[in-house]
């Protein structure tokens, strides 16, 4: 909130506290990361990351895809996953590390990744309709090559709220797809504006 309303050096200031407060904690060191590489700082997430990884916080418990390891394949209602894996989503951090979890598989781009991506999609969209589910579903068709759809589910996002300078991202590439290079250009552009709220691979992409 404070990145959003104040810019990043009140979100800086405001994870600075955190990790000092709990040192170490995941969540403020990746973000503190995110912002550093925006502004130019290569070599300080190399070392804020390197303590995350020697740190781990106990008050963490959604899957991020740094731990989802190198299966696509989703815990099933059918039992529980092996408890000797680590690597593998426990079904009761499923639904706290759907929306992560999906935009991983659907930037891994193989047919299995995006079938499970666009399952993990529409499973949130029913569970709560937001202008973030809307998002997340509308980026899923995007790299399935569902062009189309994929505007349809943009569009429908538009009606819950302002959108996030990657959901901004995630549009434009949805327009330009769709034959709007001009709107496509102009809310990139917005997009850009503020590098520092982009998520990573948009802000390669953009």
């Amino acid at each position: 909130m404070d990145h959003s309303l104040r810019g990043p050096d009140d979100a800086e200031a405001t994870l600075r506290h955190a990790v000092a407060v709990q040192p170490g904690y995941r969540g403020a060191v990746e973000q503190l990361a995110n912002i550093a590489l925006a502004r130019g700082r290569s070599r300080e997430p190399r070392i804020s990351t390197a303590r995350s990884s020697r740190t781990r916080t106990p008050t963490s418990t959604s899957v991020s895809p740094k731990s989802s390891g190198s299966s696509a394949r989703l815990p099933t209602r059918s039992g529980p996953r092996p408890s000797s894996s680590p690597s593998r989503p426990r079904p009761g951090a499923r639904r706290c590390s759907a929306t992560p979890l999906a935009l991983y598989l659907a930037e891994r781009g193989d047919r299995a990744s995006l079938d499970s991506a666009l399952a993990l999609a529409h499973r949130e969209v029913a569970r709560r309709r937001t202008i973030e589910s809307d998002d997340l579903l509308s980026w899923v068709l995007y790299r399935r090559g569902e062009i189309g759809e994929a505007l349809g589910a943009s569009d429908r996002g538009g009606r819950w709220g302002s959108p996030t300078p990657t959901m901004m991202y995630h549009r434009a590439r949805i327009l330009e797809a769709n034959g709007q290079p001009g709107a496509s250009r102009s809310l990139m552009d917005r997009a850009r504006a503020i590098p520092t709220l982009l998520a990573p691979l948009a802000r390669i992409g953009a």
